[in-house]
């Protein structure tokens, strides 16, 4: 914010290599840094700085506690989605404005800016599980990838199902009169993600982090363009081509 910053409002307790970046687009990489960024992000050991225009943050992982200092006006949703966007960072994986369904056992990752379908594949659902039609969490485990539910959601309201299974695949989806798909290559499906992904910075180490998180998981798991009618036959459609 411009002029002086408001004085921080109150405290909160918390407890309970080898891969270049630059070969996703040096244009696009160098777009990403080149922009202010007001936050700054410092791991050192098991701990975690955080300082940012609303909160100051840290953290002792070891002992699995921290310290919140907030501005006024500050959310708490805020503070949980920019929190839990750099340790999913740091741990190989990322938030994706994405909804997720588990459908035979795996979770499909359905990508897109608002309007694209997200909420209406939720629906289509029918007695399968769903995570979450806003906001997926990507999560490596043991070189494996896991979508899991969030707190966070948009028309269809909280999720029932708190929980995450195997990812099968993530499909940048678009409504469309006919069902269609096209399978993406990695810098390909990188333009996609980065659009969708919460950035917890654009400070070079991050947008670092960033793309060799996703060189990774392309290598892993096959993305797809998915132009979809708003039927129920969407699923039997999954089943026929995403082998």
């Amino acid at each position: 914010p411009e002029g002086e910053p408001r004085p921080y409002g109150g405290r909160l307790a918390l407890s309970g290599g080898g891969i270049s970046p630059r070969r996703a687009g040096d244009s696009l990489f160098n777009a990403l840094i080149s922009q202010p960024d007001p936050m700054k992000i410092k791991w050192s050991g098991r701990s975690l700085l955080i300082n940012t225009a609303q909160f100051i943050i840290t953290l002792d992982l070891s002992k699995k506690k921290g310290l919140v200092r907030y501005r006024s006006g500050a959310g708490m949703a805020d503070l949980i989605r920019l929190l839990y966007a750099v340790l999913l960072l740091k741990k190989g994986g990322f938030f994706l404005h994405a909804s997720a369904v588990v459908h035979q056992e795996k979770v499909y990752v359905f990508c897109g800016s608002s309007g694209s379908g997200k909420t209406t594949i939720t629906r289509l659902a029918g007695t399968r599980p769903v995570l979450t039609d806003e906001t997926t969490a990507v999560i490596k485990k043991h070189g494996n990838y896991y979508g899991y539910a969030t707190p966070f959601y948009g028309d269809a309201g909280p999720s029932k199902n708190n929980s995450g299974a195997p990812l099968k695949t993530i499909l940048f989806i678009n409504k469309n009169h006919r069902f269609s798909f096209k399978p993406l290559k990695h810098g390909e499906a990188i333009r996609h993600f980065l659009p969708n992904i919460f950035m917890a910075s654009n400070d070079k180490q991050w947008i670092d982090r960033v793309f060799e998180n996703l060189l990774l998981l392309t290598k892993r798991i096959q993305c797809y363009n998915l132009n979809f009618r708003p039927e129920t036959k969407l699923w039997r459609y999954l089943d026929e081509h995403l082998k």
